[in-house]
């Protein structure tokens, strides 16, 4: 794994908050889904899938291997199967062998 690795979030700015999916990006080409935060406010209004939307069409512009650790966002990914393209497992991360059952799923 490379060193240099890029923290950020996606973000929906909606109603006065900021609604967040934080990645980070290594330099061999991964971006690891983290963790997705939605105001309380804002639930229930689909925000949370945009964030992972937004994520998704991210990395597929920049050919970038998807390692999911969010469970907001494999949620999207189980009802958007078009996404599961990208979708790798990545030996050395351990949240993503514990999810190994979910991607298996998607015969990656």
């Amino acid at each position: 794994m490379s060193d240099k690795t890029t923290k950020g979030q996606f973000e929906i700015k909606r109603d006065g908050t900021v609604s967040f999916l934080a990645y980070e990006i290594d330099g061999d080409g991964w971006i690891s889904l983290l963790h997705t935060w939605v105001d309380p406010k804002l639930r229930g209004q689909g925000v949370a899938n945009e964030l992972a939307l937004m994520a998704l069409e991210y990395a597929k512009d920049q050919e970038l291997k998807v390692d999911v650790v969010c469970p907001v966002v494999f949620h999207f990914i189980s009802t958007h199967p078009e996404y599961t393209a990208n979708l790798l497992r990545r030996s050395c991360n351990s949240a993503s062998s514990r999810m190994s059952g979910v991607l298996s799923r998607f015969a990656l």
